[in-house]
């Protein structure tokens, strides 16, 4: 019935919608929501074009000559909405917006009533679909980000130039085949999407229509009324959600992170169930604040100048499949049923079940196919990179061997990773000396060559290292020598394991992170520092008493040094906003000028230690 709605409220096939200056003939239609209906239609020079047109089928209807009319007291709701459809239209087509995942506007003009906007066709499934059609089978992390990651950018470019899409989820995210086979997923339907000005308020009527239950965050229900970046990320963890669970997110309202944790594979990284987490989190002042902090959170680079990592090669939509027919049987029975042997056997061959990227690499390591390993790897595989890294050095291609390593090291197997890059180092020191001398050098030669990032220091005469622990503690901590920090660390060099927590903590390594810190406050070596660290990795219940929170913020004021630890649980775990402006401060003298800021903003929208924020913004911006 709900089709046969949808069908009834729509313009008929053949119909011809006029611009001013091109003609549209409807072919299909391809959808329907809220605000409007989506049709595929063929220009007058026989190009073909999908069409939006503003339709608010629970207000609106259609005369015989398919022009839209409405009751009196409905006048203002529809006619608001057709300027806000075709100025949110018009914007993308006049800021000149393109990028290869954002669906192209060519044409917004007004007709029977109404308004309508024309946007390239996209021949492809969305991700609804793509889930159904694969018997709702949820895609494999490496799948989900490789879908992910061009939306992510495609949605940061948005937010540059202020646009908001409001209306992000599977359904608006079309998989269209390129020529080599790949698969481009192209951000659609701007139906609902929003321009705001340099003080972040729309600049068109704001509405809670069009809400999609499960994808839309709780906020917008009640109207979004100033930029909100946040509402399109939380879409966008449901998305990713959605692609790995095959599941149809709960609505907002109603959702918990239990549910979250729940629905997801039992063995989703905790990185990416951490990320998912916090941009879907129902207070959009807790939610992840910016859509490059969520690819940050998912461990993904969206930061490209091309159209790099617009495709993805891990999905595949299929061909024809048309299936075989068999017309005429005059032969005997026993060639009958041979060809039917045969055509049946063609059939499966045909239809076979493809093996999924997951088992295509399981499969690729076992069998140490290095140039489908590499592939892999360059697709950011996390589990082809120690394999890829293994074999380019067996194949004493060290460049290549270190290059694959490096990436690994903000993986759970960062320690084999800084094995292989070591070793590699080595390899083509010992390389190098051979070259030199003219045959295999002696271990004296190649520790009097050794840079200081590869083996053991020597003096001119060839001796053993005379420096201290202190001593190489000191020259890996001014050059920043993170493979000879953890050299020193596995020596049991207390001071070296706070900075080895530290590196791994920046590299995303939380589990290794935690370990070298216990070790640090265990040691009583950069207690307070790593004590921070840890309270980073696994946040302690957060005090629910004002006063209490109060107190522990003056207190940290009056002795900084100690107080920096308690700045960080109330300001980034509390969300204390009197702890706003202080942790600002504290951020800027680590040269973290754009979190800072962040924190000064909100603190600004909250009223909270106003003019003090004011007056440190207008400092940063001179």
């Amino acid at each position: 019935m709900a089709d046969d709605k949808k069908l009834e409220n729509a313009l008929p096939e053949g119909f011809v919608v006029k611009s001013g200056k091109n003609t549209y003939r409807v072919v299909k239609v391809l959808g329907s929501g809220g605000f409007g209906i989506t049709y595929k239609v063929i220009r007058q020079d026989g190009v073909v074009f999908a069409m939006k047109e503003f339709f608010r089928k629970e207000l609106c209807e259609r005369d015989e000559a398919q022009t839209i009319s409405y009751l009196k007291s409905n006048k203002s709701t529809i006619e608001t909405g057709i300027v806000d459809f075709i100025t949110e239209a018009g914007r993308l087509n006049k800021q000149n917006i393109s990028h290869p995942n954002i669906v192209s506007i060519y044409e917004v003009f007004k007709a029977n009533n109404t308004a309508y906007y024309i946007m390239e066709y996209i021949a492809g499934v969305d991700l609804l679909h793509y889930i159904k059609k694969n018997g709702n089978k949820p895609l494999s992390l490496e799948q989900a980000i490789s879908v992910m990651r061009p939306i992510l950018q495609a949605t940061a470019l948005l937010h540059k130039n202020n646009i908001t899409h409001l209306d992000i989820k599977h359904e608006n995210i079309i998989l269209t085949k390129e020529g080599d086979d790949s698969l481009r997923p192209v951000l659609i339907d701007f139906g609902l999407s929003k321009h705001y000005d340099k003080k972040g308020k729309a600049t068109s009527t704001l509405t809670a229509a069009g809400c999609t239950d499960g994808f839309a965050p709780i906020e917008q229900y009640s109207g979004l009324t100033e930029f909100t970046p946040e509402a399109d990320v939380y879409a966008l963890g449901a998305t990713l959600l959605y692609l790995l669970s095959a599941k149809w997110p709960i609505k907002a309202s109603d959702i918990t992170s239990q549910q979250i944790v729940e629905a997801l594979p039992f063995d989703i990284p905790e990185d990416t169930r951490d990320a998912i987490l916090k941009a879907m989190r129902k207070d959009k002042g807790d939610r992840t604040s910016s859509v490059a902090l969520l690819a940050s959170n998912l461990g993904v680079d969206i930061d490209f100048q091309t159209g790099e990592g617009s495709v993805t090669h891990l999905l595949n939509i299929g061909g024809d499949t048309t299936p075989l027919k068999i017309s005429n049987f005059k032969k005997p029975l026993i060639y009958g049923v041979a060809a039917l042997a045969v055509i049946g056997g063609v059939i499966w061959f045909v239809n076979r079940p493809k093996p999924t990227p997951s088992e295509l690499l399981t499969e690729a390591i076992q069998k140490r196919d290095l140039e489908v390993l590499q592939k892999f790897a360059d697709l950011d595989s996390a589990r082809a990179y120690i394999p890829c890294s293994e074999l380019f050095i067996r194949q004493d291609d060290f460049e290549l061997g270190i290059k694959y390593a490096e990436k690994a090291l903000s993986t759970s197997d960062s320690i084999r990773a800084q094995d292989l890059i070591l070793t590699a180092k080595r390899l083509i020191l010992e390389q190098k000396m051979e070259e030199k001398y003219g045959s295999s050098p002696d271990q004296t030669q190649i520790e009097q060559e050794t840079p200081d990032n590869v083996g053991d220091n020597v003096d001119d005469n060839g001796q053993q290292p005379t420096e201290t622990d202190a001593e190489v503690f000191q020259r890996a901590m001014a050059s920043n020598n993170q493979n000879l920090l953890l050299s020193l660390a596995n020596k049991g060099y207390a001071q070296a394991y706070f900075p080895v927590a530290q590196n791994y903590y920046n590299s995303g390594n939380k589990k290794q992170a935690e370990a070298w810190a216990k070790k640090a406050v265990a040691a009583n070596v950069d207690k307070a520092k790593a004590q921070a660290l840890l309270d980073k990795i696994n946040p302690p219940e957060p005090s629910t008493n004002v006063d209490d929170k109060a107190q522990r913020l003056q207190t940290a004021l009056k002795d900084p040094l100690r107080g920096a630890t308690t700045l960080v649980m109330l300001a980034v775990h509390e969300h204390y906003v009197p702890a706003y402006y202080h942790y600002a401060r504290q951020l800027l003298q680590q040269g973290k000028t754009n979190e800072a800021k962040q924190y000064l903003k909100q603190s600004i929208e909250k009223g909270v230690n106003t003019s003090q924020c004011k007056q440190l913004m207008e400092a940063l911006e001179d």
